[in-house]
């Protein structure tokens, strides 16, 4: 939709006022508008490959979302410090590699694959043949994929296999899955949430959560 010359600029440290300025002058074209909506319609997104399984749970539509996060992308954050934004626009990295990548990590990194283990099934799959309390939780946006009873019912698994006070964070895209701070055995750390999402170069995920677990509760499951 842009040639190099409209979008190099933003890869070059704009301010954020400078950046609005390009973004609603040089890119928010209605053709960028149209073709970006077209794209990422439950329809197209079917016969490109996507199970629409993926997008049941949300009611929202996927296009708007994402068009919105990308604004965010471009405009409040700075594309410069990005290099997940570099990825999708230019290919590879510019002005800014992931964290993995940098040289500065390297040594770490190697020191501890031998501290990394891979499992190829499903999350709860995993946690019954766990036998040993888990501190941490990453679990990318596996939620957007469940109904909201199975939300509930993995929470409590997890809930089970936690250390106390552990932590897990997770994205919501579309579907809204969190904690409810009098229902559930895993408190929502609002604060934390909020900030790490506001500067998340991940963008277009609409929030990030993070709770603890609190071992005084047992969890309540939908409806019941």
């Amino acid at each position: 939709m842009h040639s190099p010359q409209v979008w190099q600029p933003i890869f070059q440290g704009l301010s954020p006022a400078e950046r609005e300025v390009w973004y609603t002058e040089q890119w928010d074209s209605w053709r960028w508008r149209w073709l970006f909506r077209a794209f990422f319609s439950r329809f197209t997104l079917g016969h490109l490959g996507t199970d629409p399984e993926f997008l049941r749970y949300g009611d929202q539509s996927l296009a708007d979302h994402l068009l919105g996060r990308t604004r965010y992308a471009l405009t409040t954050l700075d594309p410069a410090q990005n290099p997940y934004l570099q990825w999708i626009v230019l290919g590879g990295y510019d002005t800014v590699l992931p964290y993995a990548l940098r040289p500065e990590n390297f040594d770490a990194i190697r020191q501890n694959l031998d501290r990394l283990t891979w499992h190829t099934t499903s999350l709860e799959d995993f946690l019954s043949q766990n036998d040993r309390p888990i501190n941490r939780f990453n679990l990318s946006n596996v939620f957007e994929y469940m109904s909201e009873s199975h939300f509930q019912r993995v929470l409590e698994t997890l809930h089970h296999h936690a250390a106390p006070e552990a932590q897990m964070a997770w994205w919501n895209r579309l579907s809204d899955r969190t904690c409810s701070p009098t229902s559930s055995p895993w408190q929502p750390l609002a604060d934390l949430s909020a900030q790490i999402h506001q500067g998340d170069p991940v963008f277009f995920y609409k929030r990030f959560v993070v709770v603890r677990a609190d071992s005084g509760r047992v969890c309540q499951r939908a409806g019941g």
